[in-house]
């Protein structure tokens, strides 16, 4: 038997139950594809946000250097621009429209020539009529003079500086419009194109802030993205040392499933010998309580049977012999009891025969009718006991008498005896 078999049973069992329901977890659920599949396709958004970004970071570049190529910044340049160059074309009209202006120039050219004569007739009166009236008007018409002087000279200044300013104006407008819209011609209808490209530029200027705007959010979602992306390489980092686990348990359940199905073979042997073992102990218990029923019931009958027997056997050595509760034999003597095991090989060969040949005759009720059979029973008998038992059988014993030998000495004694016998050589 193997005693340990059971519990390493229940143990494996313990195992495989613990093991079975680890790996039922969610834990050891496989989810690779499912987040291979999610990382694959977050890297696909990943590469067309950043293709996208790209390609919108090249028109903000394209539009930036436009607005740089025109030296424009930002939308408060453009305004500015626009500012500057509507002050400068209102001063242009302005200019324009008082240099334009003939009556003011003729004025101006009156107001100095008619100074120019009054100063004269004053410097005649006072240098030639000198009288005391004519004084007085000569010192009024330097007066007037110098009026019409200081008029005529300021109108003409304006003139000039107006000149001067229409001369920058339309120089720098020509300038703006050529560079703007490819012709310096100035005219109110350029002004509007001017002032529609300043538009377009204002509106180049919020797209590019519309699209920097974009590209951040773009930004912030491909950061995102890539976060997705490295918790989806993680977890298949971990769903790997998971799966790995998982076939370790796997292989170690097998293992223990394997054992156990040898164990339930060495179980199945310890039950068979367990129930041979319980047979056993039954027939030893069944024995022992037929043996010490047949020992209170014919023990005395055998001790009497077989002490008639021994002493015809023994040729009168003995005659008698008996055997106790523990069935220990022992040969009666004048003297003295001798224990079975003192005597010799031949004379316990002969206690063996009286007994069966008294148990024999028991179990037949106390008829011979029944054969004998000797296999090879007279191998340690001498020459002397070998003679007396074969004369006592052939007087003693009624039915059949079989005896197997491999030996010439029986049916050589028998021929000597003169007993009738039948051989058969085999």
């Amino acid at each position: 038997m193997s005693p340990e078999a059971a519990r390493a049973y229940a143990s494996l069992l313990g195992e495989i139950k613990h093991v079975e329901k680890e790996i039922a977890s969610p834990e050891y659920e496989n989810q690779m594809k499912a987040y291979q599949s999610m990382r694959a396709q977050t890297k696909r958004l990943i590469d067309e946000k950043q293709a996208e970004r790209a390609e919108l970071m090249e028109k903000i570049a394209q539009g930036k250097k436009m607005l740089s190529d025109f030296q424009f910044t930002d939308q408060a340049s453009i305004d500015a621009y626009r500012e500057e160059i509507k002050k400068v074309c209102d001063d242009y009209s302005e200019a324009k429209r008082i240099t334009g202006n003939k009556a003011a120039s003729t004025f101006a050219a009156l107001s100095l020539i008619a100074a120019a004569g009054l100063l004269a007739g004053a410097f005649y009166i006072y240098y030639f009529l000198r009288t005391s009236s004519l004084m007085t008007l000569s010192f009024g018409l330097v007066g007037a003079a110098a009026v019409l002087f200081i008029l005529g000279a300021g109108l003409f200044a304006r003139g000039r500086h107006y000149k001067k300013s229409l001369n920058l104006s339309s120089g720098m407008l020509t300038e703006v419009f050529t560079r703007h819209l490819g012709n310096g011609e100035i005219s109110p209808e350029a002004m509007e194109r001017f002032l529609k490209r300043m538009d377009e530029f204002s509106n180049l200027n919020a797209t590019i802030l519309r699209s920097e705007a974009t590209a951040a959010s773009q930004m912030e979602e491909i950061s995102e993205l890539q976060q997705k992306q490295n918790s989806c390489s993680e977890v298949i980092e971990e769903q790997q040392r998971t799966q790995w686990e998982l076939e370790k348990k796997l292989e170690h359940l097998a293992n223990c499933k394997n054992q156990i199905e040898g164990l339930k073979h060495l179980i199945e042997e310890n039950d068979r010998i367990q129930e041979e073992i319980a047979a056993i102990d039954l027939a030893q218990e069944t024995m022992a309580e037929l043996s010490a029923t047949i020992r209170d019931s014919f023990g005395l009958y055998l001790n009497k049977t077989a002490s008639q027997l021994i002493k015809g056997i023994t040729g009168g050595i003995y005659d008698s012999m008996s055997i106790n509760e523990n069935l220990n034999i022992f040969l009666n003597t004048k003297s003295k009891l001798v224990p079975l095991e003192q005597a010799s090989s031949g004379t316990m060969d002969q206690v063996y025969l009286a007994l069966r040949l008294a148990a024999a005759r028991l179990i037949q009720g106390g008829e011979d009718n029944m054969p004998l059979i000797f296999d090879d029973s007279f191998v340690l008998y001498d020459e002397e006991r070998l003679k007396t038992v074969l004369k006592w059988l052939s007087k003693t014993c009624r039915g059949q008498i079989i005896i197997f030998t491999c030996h010439q000495r029986e049916a050589q004694m028998l021929t000597a005896n003169q007993i009738p016998y039948n051989l058969i050589n085999i």
